[in-house]
């Protein structure tokens, strides 16, 4: 938990969002790199295991199911967000507002609630011209909350005045224990303990009790790196080391590197730090590379004369485990020996990154966590959107799309990496950085974001070239997400981009299409008849059939044919026999009851040759 704002997400398919830091989460084995969404689901199950509930935790949790609002107050540090994040998270899966950026609806425009969202608006970070700005909308998105039977959280900056009509939705929360938390984040952890308290603990919290949530679960975590260092030790001794490691080590590592002479030595120490954990084999061959890219020389001893690995490593402050893999002798060395190297030496920041990019895929994901910390701890999100565009030149693709996806949950500069994402799906992208941008906005952005995530899909949809993975993303979205086909067949019609009708037909199958998104939809499709031969659309027009045959929106789905066709005079003859035509064939092809998709062939000639006569009937009159 923390004051401030982490991203952990819910369901594989519903968008989440709660507040900052890094949530630990234990596995038993390592997730595939690009299955975002899993780590999404780790995040949220570790946020609901280590949360302690905060007072004033369960009466804002009975107004939000009242009231279906709460505009949450409490302490900086005290887990504003993380207990928004947990209030909504009870409900189901739910998604944050961010109004002002690109894709995102203002609070008073009538798509920013859907029936029956759950949304977060956190404002703990917001100045007061941002506060004052946005605070005259609130009582406008409190009401399409009510009237849409959604649930709103709003975290307000602490000590925010409100409005007199969003008083009684107020509630404010406390600290939790401290020592409840460190508790519980060690059973989490699975850390054995015998007893509180223990001295390192009360230092750690000092007589102020002013930690945040994050510090809390930043310590835990060195405490439990420190129990699997020495494992014959106790939670006293533990925490003993966890505090000299939470305090930071930067003068012992600075004297470190300096007493390493050798460059074999230095690169040996950095490898371990980027790649903390991995087999020793791996370590090994890595820091020869890495060596290699920073121009070291080559140990041309013969091979026996050189120190094997477990002598090198013991110089450097690490040692093999029992399992084969690498791990410095004090938790928490590998983040100050990163950031010692990082901060001195700015020189090699480009050969770090080059070097990743040749890692094996494995690997990517952890050294493009740490690249990304540590140019976004510095303050330089545009250097980090530059190695990604590196990587995406050089067909890293999974590594770029890591890099993406930590920019995106920082919560400093999250924004800034929205941006990037717009402006590079709105130029042409390679083949390569296409995917890594259908993945991100795809797997990512959408989970906390849809709106924007459907801005940036369109548009890498009409710019992607030959590739196809911005749309395959896109109508994955819309497959998962109902919110967001409005929005999209909206652009669609207001744009008049030559590259959507097919767009829409790709992204927009019927599966997608509710009874009060029909109109619209009606009006994408006569979009698709003026602008494409019907060899282009009959095979969408067959697949559209095939599931009205077992649609209990059958109707509906068949009246968009027909009625998109109705409206084009032009060969409306020749377009309503190509309709007919394709039904025919698509009833030849159906899977399922050959009666039910003849069915559809009927129902569709009837509805085509209805409105051929309202036609007629029609040129009658004027006549």
């Amino acid at each position: 938990m923390s004051g401030g704002a982490h991203t952990w997400v819910g369901t594989a398919h519903g968008p989440v969002h709660a507040g900052t830091g890094d949530q630990y989460v234990q596995v038993q084995e390592k997730p595939d790199p690009w299955s975002f969404r899993r780590v999404a689901d780790d995040h949220l199950a570790a946020l609901r295991d280590t949360f302690v509930p905060p007072p004033g935790f369960a009466a804002a949790r009975g107004r939000l199911r009242t009231t279906r609002t709460v505009f949450l107050d409490g302490t900086p540090g005290s887990g504003r967000s993380t207990t928004a994040a947990v209030l909504l998270a009870g409900l189901g899966a739910y998604r944050e507002l961010l109004p002002g950026e690109e894709g995102e609806p203002g609070l008073r425009e009538p798509d920013v609630v859907s029936r029956g969202d759950l949304l977060l608006l956190d404002l703990s970070a917001a100045g007061r011209d941002r506060w004052d700005a946005l605070h005259p909308d609130l009582p406008a998105l409190r009401a399409s909350v009510r009237e849409r039977e959604a649930h709103l959280v709003v975290v307000v900056p602490h000590g925010e005045w409100l409005a007199g009509a969003l008083r009684p939705f107020r509630a404010e929360i406390g600290r939790p224990d401290e020592l409840g938390v460190l508790r519980r984040h060690l059973e989490v952890s699975e850390v054995p303990f015998s007893r509180f308290p223990v001295p390192a603990f009360s230092e750690f919290l000092g007589t102020d009790r002013t930690r945040s949530m994050a510090q809390l679960a930043d310590f835990t975590d060195l405490v439990k790196a420190a129990s699997e260092a020495d494992t014959a030790g106790t939670l006293a001794a533990w925490a003993d080391t966890a505090l000299r490691s939470f305090r930071g080590r930067r003068t012992e590592v600075a004297a470190q590197v300096a007493g390493l002479g050798e460059a074999g030595q230095r690169a040996l120490l950095l490898t371990v730090a980027l790649l903390h954990g991995e087999h020793g084999d791996v370590v090994h061959a890595q820091a020869a590379e890495l060596l290699r890219a920073l121009g070291g020389p080559v140990d041309e001893r013969p091979l026996l004369q050189r120190e094997d690995l477990a002598e090198r490593l013991s110089a450097v402050g690490a040692r093999i485990g029992a399992d084969g893999c690498v791990r410095f002798l004090v938790p928490g060395q590998d983040t100050e020996v990163r950031e010692h190297f990082w901060d001195t030496m700015p020189e090699v920041r480009g050969s770090l990154g080059r070097w990743a990019a040749g890692l094996p895929e494995p690997l990517k994901p952890e050294a493009a966590a740490h690249l990304a910390a540590a140019h976004l701890r510095t303050g330089h999100p545009d250097a980090l959107h530059e190695l990604a565009a590196s990587w995406c030149a050089k067909g890293a693709a999974e590594g770029a799309a890591h890099l993406l996806a930590r920019g995106l949950r920082d919560p400093a500069h999250g924004r800034e990496t929205r941006r990037w994402l717009y402006e590079r799906t709105r130029a042409r992208p390679s083949p390569t950085e296409s995917l890594v941008l259908a993945q991100v906005c795809g797997n990512v952005l959408s989970l906390t974001h849809p709106f924007q995530a459907l801005v940036r899909l369109h548009h890498l949809s009409r710019n992607e070239g030959g590739t196809r993975h911005g749309v395959a993303a896109l109508r994955e979205l819309v497959a998962t997400d109902p919110r967001v086909l409005p929005q999209l067949v909206r652009r669609v019609l207001r744009d008049e981009h030559p590259a959507d009708p097919r767009v829409f037909l790709d992204a927009c199958p019927a599966e997608a299409v509710t009874e009060g998104a029909a109109e619209e939809v009606l009006a994408c499709w006569s979009l698709v008849f003026g602008a494409l031969p019907p060899p282009a659309w009959q095979p969408y027009a067959a697949r559209w059939l095939h599931h009205a045959a077992a649609s209990p929106l059958r109707e509906v789905l068949l009246a968009v044919l027909v009625g998109a066709a109705a409206p084009l005079p032009r060969g409306r003859g020749a377009l309503f026999a190509a309709l007919y035509a394709c039904a025919r064939d698509a009833e030849r092809a159906a899977p399922g009851d050959p009666a039910r998709a003849a069915a559809v062939s009927e129902a569709l000639l009837a509805r085509l040759t209805a409105a051929q006569r309202a036609a007629r009937t029609e040129r009658g009159a004027v006549v």
